[in-house]
Order: structure tokens, then C-alpha cells, then sequence
């Protein structure tokens, strides 16, 4: 009788195991739906946002070999890039190196935000943004 008892648990442990598993996989496959770049702490909006800055920006860390940290230049004649952080995405190919100064063709627009561990321990939350194209008419 106690043959029949222990294998009846073990049946209804395995299936609770195999629901456990199968509700973490599945939530695990909603973020990368949400992430198409695979960068933790990186969510992406569902419409792209307002146009964060026109001034060019100075990578500061490469992230991926398509997005990096930046900072916006902040006083145009003296070139210094103290301005807001933001996190540039390209999706055309284009890799990013530290020190890069990029130029908005239009704007840098938002596409979203990261959340990321600064080195001094603090969370930062920063724009995702993009470098959009004028538009042809």
C-alpha cells in the first residue's frame, strides 16, 4: 500500500514541477518579445516618444556592437558633452566605438528606457533613443 501512496505523489509533484517550469518559460518568452535587443533593463515603448535632443552626442560605453551610452553636448562652442545620458540604439548595423561624437540627422528620438547599475552602485534610468532620418516628401 505505501508503494501505491509514494508513487502517487510522485505523479502530482512531476505535474506540479512540469506547470512551475512551463509558467517561468513562458514569462521568460514575454520579455524577449518585449526586448527585441536583449539588453536587461531595457524596455521598449509601444509608439516612439518626443524628440529628446538635436545637439549630437559622445559615446561614453559601448554597450552592444549597436548601442552604447552617450552624453548630450551641452555647450556648443566650448564641444563639451556634459549634457543628459542617453542610450542609442541602430538598428541599420552601424557599431558604436567610446569617444564617437554622433550627429542627429533630424533627432535623437525615444524609444524607450533602460534601467541600469552605475559603477558607484546607484540605478540609473535613462532614454533609449534612435537617430531619426528626415522624413522624404
Amino acid at each position: 500500500m505505501s508503494k501505491l501512496i509514494y508513487f502517487i505523489l510522485g505523479a502530482i509533484v512531476g505535474v506540479v514541477g512540469v506547470l512551475l517550469f512551463q509558467g517561468v518559460y513562458s514569462g521568460y518568452q514575454e520579455k524577449i518579445i518585449d526586448n527585441p535587443y536583449h539588453i536587461p533593463g531595457l524596455h521598449m515603448l509601444d509608439t516612439e516618444g518626443e524628440c529628446v535632443t538635436s545637439e549630437p552626442i559622445k559615446v561614453f560605453q559601448v554597450i552592444t556592437e549597436n548601442s552604447a551610452l552617450a552624453t548630450e553636448r551641452s555647450y556648443g562652442k566650448l564641444n563639451l558633452y556634459t549634457g543628459k545620458v542617453v542610450f542609442i540604439i541602430n538598428d541599420n548595423g552601424q557599431t558604436y566605438y567610446d569617444d564617437q561624437v554622433i550627429k542627429p540627422k533630424k533627432c535623437f528620438r525615444q524609444v524607450g528606457i533602460l534601467r541600469y547599475e552605475a559603477n558607484d552602485g546607484s540605478w540609473k534610468t535613462v532614454p533609449a533613443v534612435k537617430n531619426e532620418l528626415e522624413k522624404a516628401n
